[in-house]
């Protein structure tokens, strides 16, 4: 079995190799003629990749799975609470996640979780909102310059209250086509 042998091969290579060739075991993953019996095998050998020492192979794997719609749900998750340079492809890309996962990252994440998430190519109004009180000025800026953020009157006000000294900000959000006028 070829995925047998991948496995093998993966656990003496270098890390270099190792990160190069995640994205093809996760092509693998979403093959339409791959049997039940080896996608079990693929999912638990992403899984074992979660605890690769190497940083590198980690972000390779968010990065290949990050817009994967169909992505295990348990790699996704722990891949969004890896450090941030592994999760920051999944805070800005996976729809995989829920509006809940995003509002807690945006509590507990530091600038670059919060500018990942305002990022994504859609935002709720709830998780606009949480980044509207909780977020740093950079995330409210990418969340304001983000075409697919949908941003509801009380998460402008929010803004405004937070950030009125902020000619950049302001500046954003007069360029909103949904802002509202009064």
């Amino acid at each position: 079995m070829v995925v047998l042998k991948f496995i093998a091969w993966m656990e003496r290579a270098p890390a270099q190799a190792r990160a190069g060739a995640v994205e093809p075991l996760v092509r693998t993953l979403f093959r339409p003629d791959i049997c039940d019996d080896d996608r079990d095998v693929v999912d638990a050998t992403l899984t074992t990749l979660l605890d690769d020492p190497s940083v590198d192979v980690r972000r390779s794997l968010a990065l290949a799975l990050a817009r994967q719609e169909a992505a295990p749900r348990h790699l996704i998750v722990a891949l969004s609470q890896d450090l941030p340079t592994v999760s920051e492809p999944i805070f800005r890309s996976s729809p995989c996640l829920l509006d809940g996962e995003l509002i807690e990252a945006i509590d507990a994440g530091g600038p670059s979780i919060q500018s990942a998430i305002a990022r994504r190519p859609w935002v709720s109004h709830a998780v606009s909102e949480a980044m509207a009180g909780e977020g740093c000025r950079e995330a409210v800026l990418a969340l304001v310059e983000n075409p697919g953020a949908d941003i509801d009157e009380i998460a402008f006000r929010t803004m405004i209250a937070r950030f009125s000294g902020d000619a950049d900000l302001r500046e954003a959000l007069f360029a909103r086509d949904d802002l509202p006028l009064a």
